[in-house]
């Protein structure tokens, strides 16, 4: 999974890390338990959506890019979709690696 940041200004910034996804489970709101809240990238779990039901990603392996992957870059190495950056975006096998490789480039 590749994890990105917004630019200051709200627009689309950069690929910032990618991990490894352990689980991922379907689960009613309600029923969030305390320490799985804990580990939440959103504010508020019953505003995330408006389903019943959301989905919640375990991983582990977390290596943040020593030189983020911008957009510009992105677009080069057919990385994004036309969901901007904000639900999944299928990408190539060989666009993942191209992430990944330009992430590690210290220029």
């Amino acid at each position: 999974m590749f994890f990105y940041e917004s630019q200051r200004t709200g627009g689309r910034g950069a690929i910032t890390a990618v991990a490894r996804i352990v689980d991922a489970l379907s689960v009613p709101k309600h029923s969030i338990s305390t320490s799985q809240l804990e580990h939440v990238v959103v504010d508020d779990v019953s505003k995330f959506s408006r389903a019943d039901d959301v989905l919640l990603t375990s991983f582990d392996n977390l290596l943040i890019f020593p030189r983020p992957c911008v957009l510009a870059n992105l677009r080069e190495l057919g990385a994004v979709g036309s969901q901007n950056l904000q639900s999944t975006t299928p990408i190539s096998y060989e666009a993942a690696v191209a992430v990944l490789e330009s992430g590690w480039e210290l220029k």
